[in-house]
């Protein structure tokens, strides 16, 4: 079936009823497919159980049983394994999100087994949590709820003379982690917080249309004692890294740089590297 169509079967008594199809996002006069036909279908299965049950009970007087008529079966939503699967993924992904735009500290955790631990310096930016009417109860929950968020990291990304970056994760989520180079009593710790600073002032002042922008979500801006750190999200992998998809991409990255330009975000680099691909979405990075 493809991922709008979605077929309803019901076995009753060995026989196999099939309904649909469903749509979930339906066109006029077609049938949609909701949680309410789902309810429908779960009750309707524990109500005819319950019938089986009782007339196996009502025998007649030869041990026959007394003939009744079965209610007919219904119709509704039945999650398939591969829909229950995605929708599990994206409610994941935006719990997590939520986590990492809310919580008070980071716990980032290296494959050596070293931890260190960030406190949060600035709020997000960008993001869906922070679009939402609500975002700022969430963040006093999430402050005092959520505490340390623990970051895995293990892949190196390319960095330069003053700021490095690692792709980790939050539960099933992929993020990236830019930070300083660690140079002791060296000027240069502070070249991340002075990023979010550029970020802070280049970005719309309102986070829905920043977060419209084919840019990372950016869940804060985390300070350390030797070092601070940006955690976004990870946009994928540089467009040089998809050969086969050149100019399909290319394309990609002239609308999503006239889309900063039209929201009156300059980018300062435009190198390929600094435009990425996750397979679906072109998004530009280190633009400050």
């Amino acid at each position: 079936m493809g991922h709008n169509t979605v077929y309803v079967c019901q076995a009753v008594e060995a026989e196999l009823f099939i309904h649909g199809p469903l749509y979930r996002y339906p066109e006029p006069g077609q049938p949609a497919f909701t949680p309410l036909y789902a309810m429908r279908v779960m009750a309707s299965a524990f109500y005819h159980r319950a019938w089986v049950m009782r007339t196996r009970r009502t025998q007649g007087t030869q041990g026959q049983r007394v003939p009744t008529i079965a209610p007919a079966p219904t119709h509704g939503w039945v999650a398939t394994p591969d829909f229950l699967t995605r929708l599990k993924r994206a409610l994941s992904s935006v719990w997590d999100e939520l986590r990492l735009a809310t919580c008070r500290s980071l716990r980032v955790q290296y494959d050596d087994g070293r931890i260190v631990v960030y406190n949060r310096s600035e709020p997000a930016l960008t993001g869906r949590a922070v679009c939402w009417p609500i975002f700022p109860l969430l963040q006093w929950i999430g402050y005092r709820l959520f505490g340390a968020v623990t970051i895995r990291v293990g892949e190196s990304l390319d960095g330069g003379d003053l700021t490095f970056a690692w792709r980790g994760t939050v539960g099933a989520t992929s993020v990236v982690v830019k930070t300083d180079v660690w140079h002791i009593d060296d000027a240069t710790e502070c070249e991340v917080a002075r990023e979010w600073e550029r970020l802070a002032m280049a970005l719309p002042r309102d986070a829905r249309v920043a977060s419209t922008l084919p840019i990372p979500a950016y869940y804060g801006l985390f300070v350390g004692a030797r070092a601070s750190v940006i955690v976004m999200s990870d946009c994928g992998d540089p467009i040089t890294q998809f050969p086969d998809q050149e100019e399909h991409l290319r394309d990609a990255q002239a609308a999503a740089l006239a889309t900063m330009e039209s929201a009156g975000v300059e980018v300062h680099d435009v190198a390929e590297r600094n435009t990425v691909f996750d397979g679906t979405t072109v998004r530009i990075i280190d633009f400050v």
